[in-house]
């Protein structure tokens, strides 16, 4: 059955490709994905270039081939489908993030809600910034809850959430 991805629908054969690659992320325990796009006269969402790596930060619109790219979907290797807050900047600025989790063997996608706006993309970029500026390699618990609350606060502001496994 096909998943509602706010006014996207993402087909099923789109949802086992994502399980797919959760299944080989365990495997390579690399972070893996692809570009997530649109069919040129729809709503419908197919699954563009994929990436391995570093590469899976920087998805671009011409890896979108069947279409028009609104996003992107990767894999957490070690962590949970939490976002981190550079997912989240880079998912208000696409429309649409998706996260595969191998821990949690969840799929989740967060969508932009409503219009991208400038001064918000600044507002996240602001946010990743003063925590990774006040983050050293070894971080405090406290550290940590700061973290978490402001990336819970700009993902409960900014986003709707679809579970889709």
């Amino acid at each position: 059955m096909a998943i509602q991805v706010n006014s996207y629908i993402l087909p099923n054969s789109v949802a086992e490709k994502m399980i797919a690659k959760i299944n080989e992320t365990r495997d390579k325990k690399i972070e893996l994905g692809f570009s997530l796009c649109l069919t040129k006269k729809g709503n419908i969402i197919t699954a563009g270039e994929g990436c391995a790596g570093t590469q899976c930060e920087m998805l671009q619109p011409k890896e979108c081939p069947t279409g028009n790219y609104i996003g992107g979907y990767h894999t957490h290797p070690k962590s949970g489908t939490k976002p981190s807050i550079a997912d989240l900047a880079v998912a208000y600025n696409d429309e649409v993030g998706c996260i595969g989790s191998v821990r949690d063997e969840k799929i989740m996608c967060m969508v932009r809600d409503g219009p991208m706006v400038p001064q918000t993309m600044q507002e996240i970029r602001d946010a990743a910034k003063n925590i990774e500026e006040g983050s050293g390699k070894i971080v405090t618990k406290e550290q940590f809850q700061v973290w978490e609350s402001a990336r819970d606060g700009i993902l409960d502001k900014y986003f709707k959430v679809v579970d889709i496994k």
